[in-house]
């Protein structure tokens, strides 16, 4: 890979690389990279002057089971508002191509919905839809099945959860940025890629889900989630 090369764009415009499972990777791996890297960005510092977060490479900490942080390395105040601030712009386009990550969709949820409280637009919910005695079905939310109550402002980050065009774009793990809310389909924009800024129709669609259950799930609802904080493993798909 040279410079020059359109594939080189995307590691010029980085700033962190984090490596997963790097003590199952070979040294020559290691300094592939290193040597890629120094190249791409013309530096004789290390990794180009990238920063390089490693996990997995079995470094033994203090009999504690702990790891030091320096304070200025802590958030002091939710972390929502370290990265967002008290308040966020709809249109705003910082945001589209950045996210929280977070271990657990336990933790995603947190953050969605306190990066959604944020933003400076109305959240539209359907008040009816809630009369019927299901608390437990609502607590359901297997795998690639879109959450219960989905809580959107214009402008929210939101992910993709279903194909729904391949060829045209809107497919499983894309983000878009919410436009406009109706009750049967949302309008909203690519915040990446080549179709950057394009419309996409977001229709409501039946999900289902039978795995380890003695019925079949179905859940008519709009396939995102909030993407404004996604699990590590989501990011790295």
């Amino acid at each position: 890979m040279k410079r020059q090369q359109k594939e080189a764009r995307p590691l010029m415009a980085i700033d962190i690389i984090i490596w997963d499972g790097i003590s199952m990777a070979p040294k020559c791996a290691l300094e592939a990279v290193e040597g890629l890297l120094r190249d791409i960005m013309q530096s004789d510092r290390p990794f180009g002057g990238k920063w390089l977060i490693i996990v997995g490479n079995d470094t033994a900490n203090d009999n504690e089971g702990r790891i030091h942080i320096l304070e200025k390395f802590r958030c002091q105040r939710s972390i929502a508002t370290e990265i967002f601030g008290e308040t966020i712009d709809p249109d705003d386009t910082y945001f589209c191509e950045r996210a929280i990550l977070a271990p657990m969709n336990l933790n995603v949820r947190q953050l969605n919905n306190d990066a959604l409280e944020r933003l400076c637009t109305s959240c539209q919910q359907d008040e009816h839809v809630y009369k019927s005695p299901v608390e437990y079905l609502n607590t359901l939310e297997p795998t690639g099945m879109p959450p219960h109550e989905l809580l959107l402002k214009k402008g929210a980050i939101v992910m993709l959860l279903r194909n729904l065009d391949v060829v045209n774009g809107p497919c499983n793990g894309t983000r878009l940025r919410v436009e406009t809310l109706g009750r049967y389909v949302l309008g909203c924009r690519f915040v990446y890629g080549s179709r950057k800024s394009q419309l996409a129709v977001i229709p409501r669609i039946d999900n289902y889900w039978g795995k380890q259950l003695p019925f079949r799930l179905r859940r008519r609802q709009f396939s995102l989630r909030l993407a404004f904080a996604m699990a590590i493993n989501k990011a790295r798909g």
